[in-house]
């Protein structure tokens, strides 16, 4: 991690889009260049650039990925201090300007492949399509909320999961009234800690 947004002083920092638009410029790609890597349209990228769209944390991730930094360049992600993971002392971010909760369910140690969140996903939120490597599963703790992957809808309640190729273009939303939450488990690192174990 270059601390890339720490550059600025607090009192003025940009808010992520135009963080992310000043290093993408930094690295020379254009929006189509970026689309093309991280698998998300010309649009979406642009809306983000220009504050009039949050990323979801996994989108976040690959864009920072493309961008030779980590999501950790642009907001806060909580470190693992246990392997073992106790609702009361969980700590929840969201992404700037989001209105998505995330709570961090996992460990850190030399070979882990997983990573899983708790999600809170609000009324009539729907995250963009995306694709990237791995797989993922999400499983229904509270509420309803819909994944469509492959262009396939899959509605789901309390205790119903879906687990697929995250190469599949994919989407999940809330279509109800109420707040939802799920388990997210997946294979995408989203935590940081196994770019800087390659950067040592």
């Amino acid at each position: 991690m270059d601390d890339f947004a720490n550059s600025y002083p607090k009192n003025s920092r940009p808010r992520v889009g135009a963080l992310l638009r000043a290093r993408r410029k930094e690295r020379g790609l254009t929006l189509d260049q970026l689309a093309s890597q991280v698998g998300l349209s010309r649009g979406f990228l642009s809306q983000v650039e220009n504050d009039k769209a949050s990323p979801s944390l996994a989108s976040l991730v690959q864009i920072s990925q493309a961008l030779g930094a980590d999501a950790r360049d642009f907001l806060f992600v909580p470190p693992a201090t246990s392997i073992a993971s106790y609702a009361a002392h969980r700590v929840q971010y969201a992404v700037p300007e989001s209105d998505v909760i995330y709570e961090r369910t996992t460990g850190s140690f030399d070979g882990r492949t997983l990573n899983g969140l708790i999600i809170t996903i609000p009324p009539g939120y729907s995250c963009e399509p995306q694709r990237h490597d791995g797989e993922e599963m999400y499983l229904v703790l509270d509420g309803t909320i819909f994944c469509e992957v492959d262009g396939k809808r899959f509605d789901l309640n309390i205790g119903d999961t879906v687990h697929f190729n995250s190469r599949e273009l994919h989407l999940y939303g809330n279509p109800t009234t109420k707040n939802a939450k799920v388990m997210w488990v997946g294979t995408l690192q989203l935590f940081g800690e196994d770019q800087d174990k390659g950067d040592g």
